[in-house]
């Protein structure tokens, strides 16, 4: 009943206009302390690693293992993570924070949605848009308000009466 009542379009259109006009935006602002960029190491030297930032600029990274709670081989060709942070002096340093993990993680998410669509066909489908559109409240508006002082109780059942029914129509 409660299917024919909202068809898809209408919801789709609720959650593009929620979407572009949220007025609930965070910017993502990195202070100058903390700057974290993308590199690939170019050859590993004793007790360092010459690395190419993402905008072509050949650095030299210490491979300083106290900034690791296990120690991590890095190899040549490995792209990685780089923070970039200042010394008292104020001169710049970069330490590696991690693997860069992006590509893989999207290689993951693909063979999961693919594995979902192929069991469960279109109920899956449903279902992986609905919770989509949960995690678009969650962030666009859940989040943001609790980062602004609201009440988390009310802005979480807030967010509960905009998910609980999607969910449940689209799966």
């Amino acid at each position: 009943m409660l299917k024919k009542l909202i068809p898809y379009p209408i919801i789709v259109l609720l959650f593009a206009t929620f979407w572009f006009l949220s007025p609930f935006d965070i910017k993502q602002n990195q202070s100058e302390e903390n700057i974290t960029v993308e590199g690939t190491i170019i050859s590993v030297l004793e007790e360092q690693f010459q690395i190419e930032k993402e905008d072509g600029e050949k650095i030299i990274v210490e491979n300083d293992e106290s900034l690791s709670v296990s120690p991590r081989e890095f190899i040549t060709g490995d792209t990685v993570i780089l923070t970039e942070f200042k010394t008292p002096l104020g001169e710049s340093g970069y330490y590696i924070a991690d693997y860069f993990r992006q590509n893989t993680l999207i290689i993951l998410f693909l063979i999961f949605v693919a594995a979902v669509v192929i069991v469960t066909r279109w109920q899956g489908l449903r279902s992986l848009f609905g919770m989509f559109l949960s995690f678009i409240i969650v962030f666009k508006l859940i989040l943001p308000l609790i980062l602004r002082g609201y009440d988390p109780l009310l802005v979480a059942i807030l967010g509960s009466i905009f998910i609980i029914p999607i969910t449940f129509y689209l799966s």
